[in-house]
């Protein structure tokens, strides 16, 4: 196996041994939107990665940030009609919440 794929095996295994949390920890809205969406941050602090992922689950966009619980983070894409999803990546949890652009 060359070290690529030795890369993305151990970055899969980490993120599906973090433990995943969807509910009451971050939310997008408004919810169906245009590409322009805000997302509250609650329960969430310190040192993240952001993701945006399409449907096909091709990474749109990836980001480094820092979140301040209770933050509120503003967007604006221009994007396909369709579902995506956000994903943060903490130190030792995943989030994940689904949106909709028309």
């Amino acid at each position: 196996m060359n070290k690529k794929a030795n890369r993305l095996k151990t970055y899969l295994q980490d993120v599906v041994s973090a433990d995943i949390i969807e509910a009451n920890s971050m939310s997008g809205y408004p919810n169906t939107n245009n590409g322009m969406f805000s997302i509250d941050f609650s329960n969430i602090e310190g040192d993240a990665t952001y993701q945006l992922i399409n449907v096909r689950g091709a990474v749109v966009e990836t980001r480094d940030i820092t979140v301040m619980d209770g933050e509120t983070m503003n967007f604006n894409y221009n994007l396909r009609a369709g579902a995506y999803f956000v994903r943060i990546i903490s130190a030792d949890k995943v989030y994940i919440e689904q949106i909709v652009i028309e």
